[in-house]
């Protein structure tokens, strides 16, 4: 599941303190026909919603029951999430959303979410996506739509999208998880980019004037440049691995980059997330994180596919980016010209730094060795495996959405230490950005 797949979980299936459900007291909810399935034969069973489902859920006639529920996913992955009766559910169960099916002739109970090896959905997935200028061309989007009738008059689906999306992500939102924003912090996109530039030392390559982060004294300077490394030499051990075997200094090294990446984030966290109840939601950056993928992962889902907000804009396209380029100039804002690659990279680079930042699986050498090799033969899908894939897919459209050859034979395969990389580049030194 992903972000809003969860979220509309919670609406459905994980109860509050009081034992009962999210409700609306304008309306009944009826979510009977409501429930996820599960792709075809993944190493991890993901269950997810169908695109219409959630395309239904977003356009609910009260966007209280939405902001409730992204309140609400908060703390389930913080490990409070409840059984039927009210009760915090069992340690084994307390990271976890299940859901009952039945398989035609009895009813199972399955696991559909399980976060106790995860923090939420990584920072880097929302900053990736920021970078497409998304946040801006939707907020165009709306402010055409409310002050005039320029695009035409909605269908009440669409017009209750463009509603709830304003009512959730671009107004005042006070002590909320979806929306970080007071009169200390004003500026809600200067707020993501603040800790999109603690956390990765970069700023987003597009953007209005107006926003522009102060420099903060905190920050991983190096990660563009330390992540490029490593995902460099993930490539060069899986293509050695192809033709030979891996060399132990492409497995070293890429133990000692995971560390340097984990170490780097668990400073500007001030601690390591994940694993015990409520560790997350006490780190430094946990609120910032979890609204700006919320936000982001809510846009993207309206240009995932020809949707009903898409066909009444008539940005129709076989391509997410193309539908999100159109979008943009039918309102004066030019989305980034790769948007299609940052797009495709941004659940596998996701993926890959969930991973390094939780827990210690890749600074393994035996686990590496695993993960490097998974592809080289034919089979089902594997989590290394499938981690593996994650790592291609990025490593791809990193090179098309950067510019940056990270494919290039740069490794001389004998023993040294990673941290010559971190020496030649001080913290007075022009930092590499993320997109030219």
């Amino acid at each position: 599941m992903d972000i809003i797949d969860n979220i509309m979980h919670a609406t459905m299936r994980s109860v509050l303190s009081n034992g009962e459900l999210i409700s609306s007291p304008y309306f009944q909810l009826d979510f009977d026909d409501f429930g996820p399935t599960s792709p075809d034969a993944p190493a991890l069973q993901v269950y997810n919603f169908p695109i219409e489902q959630k395309i239904a859920y977003a356009s609910l006639f009260d966007h209280c029951v939405i902001e409730q529920s992204i309140q609400k996913h908060f703390w389930d992955i913080n490990g409070n999430v409840f059984d039927d009766e009210g009760i915090l559910a069992a340690d084994g169960n307390n990271f976890q959303y299940r859901w009952e099916m039945s398989d035609g002739t009895a009813t199972v109970t399955n696991t559909v979410s399980n976060f106790s090896l995860s923090t939420t959905y990584h920072l880097f997935y929302a900053f990736v996506l920021e970078n497409t200028r998304i946040a801006q061309i939707f907020e165009k989007v709306i402010e055409k739509y409310v002050y005039d009738e320029e695009l035409g008059v909605a269908p009440p689906d669409v017009r209750q999208w463009l509603l709830n999306t304003e009512s959730l992500f671009y107004k005042d939102g006070g002590c909320r998880v979806d929306s970080i924003r007071s009169y200390i912090r004003p500026d809600a996109q200067k707020n993501r980019k603040n800790a999109y530039y603690r956390m990765f030392g970069a700023e987003v390559a597009v953007g209005e004037g107006s926003s522009t982060v102060a420099k903060p004294k905190a920050v991983n300077q190096e990660f563009i440049l330390i992540f490029e490394r490593y995902l460099s030499e993930v490539y060069n051990a899986y293509r050695h691995s192809r033709s030979s075997c891996c060399h132990s200094a492409d497995l070293n090294n890429l133990r000692e980059l995971a560390i340097e990446i984990r170490e780097s984030f668990a400073c500007r966290r001030g601690g390591s997330p994940g694993g015990e109840i409520n560790a997350y939601v006490r780190t430094n950056l946990a609120v910032e994180e979890y609204s700006s993928v919320v936000m982001m992962s809510w846009l993207a889902l309206m240009v995932s596919d020809n949707t009903p907000i898409v066909n009444f804009l008539g940005c129709q396209s076989s391509s997410i980016g193309d539908r999100l380029q159109r979008i943009g100039q039918k309102v004066g804002i030019n989305a980034h010209a790769q948007s299609q690659a940052l797009f495709e990279m941004a659940g596998a680079a996701s993926n890959v730094l969930s991973i390094i930042e939780t827990g210690t699986y890749l600074e393994s050498i035996g686990n590496i060795q695993t993960m490097i090799t998974s592809l080289n033969e034919p089979g089902d899908p594997t989590i290394d495996s499938e981690l593996m894939e994650s790592f291609l897919v990025l490593i791809n459209n990193w090179e098309k959405a950067t510019g940056h050859k990270l494919k290039a034979e740069t490794q001389q395969h004998a023993p040294k230490e990673v941290t010559v990389v971190e020496k030649v580049v001080t913290k007075t030194a022009a930092v590499r950005a993320f997109l030219n």
